[in-house]
């Protein structure tokens, strides 16, 4: 439990730490307009503060929850450096994959990675998930919203 305590608390600081970064964004760049007539920063500025109020109260109720197993006003938490460069780098990957190879080889291509990031999975569950997840990819946006992203393209030019 001390492990999923210390994500909570890190999630709900960084997730409140986006929503304070898209609220401050929207009020600074778009007109706000009133109640009665909303602007278009309205929308962005109120779900990024609706955000960072759910993130801060899941940062806070984990930081609780931690306190009161350790006993320690701030506890110990450990960062993955692993998990977070794979993570990235599978995004990356398929970034730089979409074009040259087409759909279903970037979303094989993140899965591999970031699934590599976790130490627990095996090679046969990686591949079932890769594969579950590109006919997902393709079922979604090829033939649910007609995206013109090709499946295979082995253009290298």
């Amino acid at each position: 439990m001390d492990q999923n305590a210390r994500a909570d608390m890190i999630a709900g600081l960084l997730v409140c730490g986006a929503g304070i970064v898209i609220a401050v964004y929207a009020y600074a760049n778009y007109p706000m307009g009133s109640l009665r007539r909303m602007g278009p920063g309205m929308f962005p500025m109120g779900s990024g503060s609706i955000l960072a109020l759910l993130g801060l109260v899941l940062a806070i109720n984990s930081w609780r929850s931690l306190r009161a197993e350790t006993g320690r006003d701030w506890p110990t938490v450990q960062f993955e450096l692993r998990t977070a460069f794979l993570s990235v780098v599978g995004v990356v990957a398929f970034a730089l994959l979409l074009r040259p190879l087409g759909l279903i080889p970037a979303v094989l291509a993140v899965v591999g990675i970031s699934a590599l990031s976790d130490g627990k999975n095996t090679p046969l569950g990686i591949g079932v998930l890769a594969l579950f997840l590109a006919a997902l990819a393709t079922i979604i946006f090829k033939f649910g919203l007609g995206m013109s992203f090709p499946l295979f393209a082995w253009n290298w030019s």
